[in-house]
C-alpha cells in the first residue's frame, strides 16, 4: 500500500471529507486530491505533520514504504513534540506564564504561574488550532496583571500571544518590552509612525507612546482572550 492510499484510508477511517481535510491542514481540497491520487510525490515538511496530527497516524507508518524513513523520522519527532503538550483527543493543555522584564539579551524571561502549588494550565481546543493554523512552539499563554487594556482585556484575563511576528498589524495588541517594563498596548498606525495605545479610559495616566523598534522588543501578539467578565 503506498502512502496516497494510505491517506485516504485514514481520512476515512476519521470521517473526514477531503474538504474537511483540507480545511484542517490549511490546503484547497484539490490539494488533497493530489496527495490522494498520486499527483503528488511528497508532502511538505510543515502540511505532513499537520496531516499526521489531524489523522492521528505515524509518518513512519505513512511514509516508510516510500524510501522516505529518515525523513518521517524526523517528521515523527515534530508531532510528538506536539503531542507532549496533551494527549486529551480535544484539547491541548499548555503552561501558563509570568513575563518579566530582565537584563538577558531577550530582555525578559518566562516564569511558569503555580496555582495551589501546581502549574498552572490553560486547554486550547484542537479544532482551533488546527483551523487557525497555530504551530504550538510559536505561542505562549500569560495571565494579565495590570489594568492597561480594559475594557478590552481585563486583570486576571489569560491571553495566548503568538511569538514570532511578522509585520506589525494595525489595531493588534502586543505584549511588549518597552523602558524596561512590560507593558500590553494596542498597535495603532497614525499620520506614518506606529503608536502604543491603551484601551483604558485614563488616558492622562496611560497615554499614547510612539513605537520605536530600537527601543522596544515585542514579545507577541495576543490571538486569543480568556475573560470572567461577563
Amino acid at each position: 500500500m503506498d502512502w496516497h492510499t494510505r491517506i485516504t484510508q485514514a481520512r476515512t477511517a476519521k470521517n473526514l471529507k477531503k474538504t474537511d481535510l483540507a480545511r484542517l491542514v490549511g490546503v484547497s481540497p484539490a490539494t488533497v486530491t493530489m496527495w490522494e491520487s498520486g499527483q503528488t510525490k511528497k508532502i511538505e515538511g510543515r502540511n505532513l505533520v499537520k496531516v499526521c496530527e489531524i489523522l492521528e497516524i505515524s509518518p513512519i507508518w505513512l511514509l516508510g514504504e516510500m524510501g522516505l524513513r529518515e525523513d518521517a523520522e524526523a517528521i515523527q519527532e515534530d508531532v510528538q513534540s506536539l503531542r507532549q503538550y496533551n494527549d486529551h483527543p480535544f484539547l491541548f493543555q499548555l503552561p501558563i506564564v509570568q513575563c518579566f522584564a530582565d537584563d538577558s539579551e531577550l530582555g525578559y524571561r518566562l516564569e511558569g504561574e503555580v496555582e495551589l502549588d501546581m502549574p498552572s494550565m490553560y486547554a486550547l481546543r484542537r479544532q482551533w488550532v488546527w483551523a487557525n493554523l497555530i504551530d504550538l512552539t510559536d505561542v505562549q499563554v500569560i495571565r494579565i496583571k495590570s489594568v492597561d487594556m480594559e475594557p478590552a482585556i481585563y486583570f486576571g484575563d489569560i491571553i495566548t500571544i503568538k511569538t514570532s511576528t511578522e509585520d506589525l498589524v494595525d489595531g493588534a495588541i502586543y505584549v511588549l518590552i518597552y523602558e524596561g517594563t512590560v507593558l500590553i498596548r494596542r498597535m495603532l498606525r497614525d499620520a506614518g509612525d506606529w503608536w502604543l495605545t491603551s484601551d483604558n479610559a485614563d488616558q492622562r495616566r496611560y497615554a499614547r507612546k510612539q513605537y520605536r523598534p530600537a527601543e522596544a522588543k515585542i514579545i507577541g501578539r495576543v490571538i486569543l482572550r480568556q475573560t470572567e467578565k461577563i
